[in-house]
């Protein structure tokens, strides 16, 4: 085991320590971790105890979940819901998923209000973000859709 290796498993050990005591935020950075290694199903565990608490970045990674199956069965409905909720508590990516869900179609119907709604959402918070290629896709949704 390599110094970084063995500080890297010292950190998570200790932030699992803070997760199980009920720290949301740790419950939250655990399971994104949890997440971006694909382990879904302890994803899953986790971030649903952060998100059951409000964190609105463990409720947009366990829609992501939802939305694409990892782990779980595919749940549009219940990926919608939880990017609800975390879009409204302010969060930017929430806001882009869900203008996605609506202008694809993926709900069952292609929704242009709903995406605008969304977008225009997104693009609200745009000096609060850095630039990314969902910026620019809301840009562009919005310029095309006034």
């Amino acid at each position: 085991m390599t110094a970084a290796t063995g500080t890297m498993t010292r950190s998570l050990d200790e932030l699992r320590v803070r997760a199980e005591a009920g720290n949301t935020v740790a419950q939250t950075i655990l399971g994104i971790t949890l997440f971006e290694s694909r382990d879904y199903s302890e994803a899953l565990r986790w971030l649903s105890l952060a998100a059951d608490k409000g964190s609105p970045r463990a409720l947009l990674h366990l829609g992501s979940i939802h939305e694409h199956g990892l782990g779980v069965p595919p749940d549009l409905s219940r990926a919608h819901s939880l990017y609800v909720k975390a879009a409204d508590a302010g969060e930017f990516f929430a806001c882009v998923f869900l203008g996605r869900l609506h202008a694809s179609g993926s709900l069952g119907h292609i929704d242009k209000v709903n995406a605008l709604r969304w977008y225009t959402a997104a693009l609200h918070q745009e000096q609060t973000v850095a630039p990314s290629a969902e910026l620019d896709e809301a840009r562009a949704f919005v310029e095309a859709n006034r």
